[in-house]
Formats: C-alpha cells, sequence, structure tokens
C-alpha cells in the first residue's frame, strides 16, 4: 500500500513551521484521532532543538488484507541510524479505512526486533 510507504518514509514535515502545516501534510496519510495525535506530537517534537538522525523504510509488506472500506497492512521496515549506520528491524501494522481522499492510516502499531 503505497500510503504506507509513503507515510514511514516521509521526512518532509521536518521543513514546516506552523502545526496547521503539519495537520495538512499528515492529512495525506492519516485519518480520525491518529492524525490529531501525530499532528500533536510532532508539533512538540519541532518546537524543541532537536535533529533527526534516522531514516525509515518499508522493506516488504508481509500481509494485506482489505475488506470493503477496511485494510490491515503489515510491513517490515527498517530504521537506519544515519551517524552509525546501525539498523534496527521492526514491523508495522497499519489499519486503513478507505475515506473521500483515499486510503488512510487510523491506527498503527510498530514491534521493533534488533539493532544490526
Amino acid at each position: 500500500m503505497q500510503v504506507v510507504r509513503a507515510a514511514v518514509r516521509d521526512t518532509d514535515w521536518m521543513a514546516l513551521q506552523k502545526r496547521e502545516q503539519l495537520y495538512k501534510h499528515f492529512s495525506q496519510y492519516y485519518a480520525a484521532d491518529l492524525l490529531v495525535e501525530i499532528t500533536e506530537k510532532t508539533w512538540q517534537f519541532v518546537q524543541a532543538p532537536t535533529d533527526l538522525y534516522t531514516r525509515a523504510e518499508v522493506t516488504a509488506f508481509s500481509s494485506v488484507t482489505i475488506r470493503q472500506d477496511n485494510a490491515v497492512v503489515t510491513a517490515n521496515i527498517s530504521l537506519i541510524d544515519l551517524d552509525t549506520n546501525n539498523t534496527e528491524q521492526g514491523r508495522g501494522i497499519f489499519y486503513l479505512k478507505l475515506t473521500a481522499s483515499g486510503w488512510r492510516i487510523v491506527k498503527m502499531e510498530y514491534i521493533w526486533q534488533t539493532m544490526v
């Protein structure tokens, strides 16, 4: 699912300066309460003097189940430390809803496994 891959690897939000911009940006991936939660947590993150030294990538989709206007997608994810090249492997479970704007993530869970 393209929306999951795009949401995982997105870093364009780092250049946004206003909460409303974040909300609009994230609305291309997320919906419902998760959209509000991601916007608020990201707004708090960008207000602090921090840098992001990791890159996330979907390496594979291990399962996709679609039932009418709902979907559950399980993806293998790599989180790469850009300074050390250490990689953490994990799995993301994404719950999607088909909206008037397309598929949007309404819930997600991450399970991180190992450092390589």
